[in-house]
């Protein structure tokens, strides 16, 4: 397979609107530098224009060679990506990209619930636990930068940093879980998912109100027949 690995840094006209794509058209959030790594090559990281139609036709390009080229691309909570990317390419050529994403293959590696191992909380599967782990030469490469700050120059090392080790993190759990195809098909399964839930972040999902009151109304009257009996 060939293998790409896709990371994008956002901004927001307030710090919090940076994680939330549906803001872009109103002009409250955009992207601010993109990267991708390929198998044997430097990474790349882009600044991305300003203007939404410049950015778009940008990124347009760039999905469409993916498509073109067959690869297979990852990221890190891939549908965040997805998401963004959404907002700027058509989503029936996003969709054609077949995804993977590094984190949910760790996770079907770990095969244990969040909290079953952690005293102090929830388990974390950020990239940065995972470099820490697994990179640990690399650990805190993210210390000292400043996510809103002029220094895009720095940014841009860090996306590009991010691209690379989301690409070697997640070639690797693939390689592992391929000795497993059962698992593996099961981490397959929720890959082709991924598209589908990132647009929904975006475009929400389409639901059946009637049906839902029908529901409501037999899980009421389920629930009185189950009090009763108890």
């Amino acid at each position: 397979m060939k293998w790409l690995a896709f990371d994008i840094e956002t901004t927001g006209t307030l710090p919090e609107y940076a994680l939330q794509p549906w803001r872009v058209p109103q002009g409250l959030s955009r992207v601010r530098t993109w990267a991708v790594a390929e198998a044997g090559e430097r990474p790349k990281a882009v600044l991305a224009p300003h203007d939404r139609e410049a950015l778009s036709e940008q990124l347009t390009r760039e999905v469409a060679r993916w498509v073109e080229g067959g690869y297979v691309v990852c990221a890190w909570n891939a549908t965040f990506e997805i998401a963004w990317l959404c907002m700027y390419v058509d989503p029936a050529l996003v969709g054609r990209v077949r995804w993977f994403d590094g984190m949910l293959l760790w996770r079907h590696l770990r095969n244990t619930p969040d909290y079953s191992d952690n005293k102090k909380g929830r388990l974390s599967f950020s990239l940065k636990d995972a470099v820490r782990q697994y990179l640990p030469q690399f650990a805190d490469y993210e210390k000292d930068i400043d996510f809103f700050g002029p220094d895009v120059v720095n940014l841009m090392y860090y996306n590009a940093l991010d691209t690379r080790f989301t690409l070697l993190l997640t070639k690797a759990f693939y390689d592992v879980l391929a000795k497993e195809p059962k698992r593996l098909r099961a981490a397959k399964i929720e890959a082709a998912s991924l598209f589908h839930v990132g647009l929904a972040n975006v475009s929400g999902i389409p639901i059946d109100c009637e049906a839902l009151k029908q529901l409501d109304a037999k899980l009421e009257a389920e629930a009185r027949e189950a009090l009763e009996q108890l």
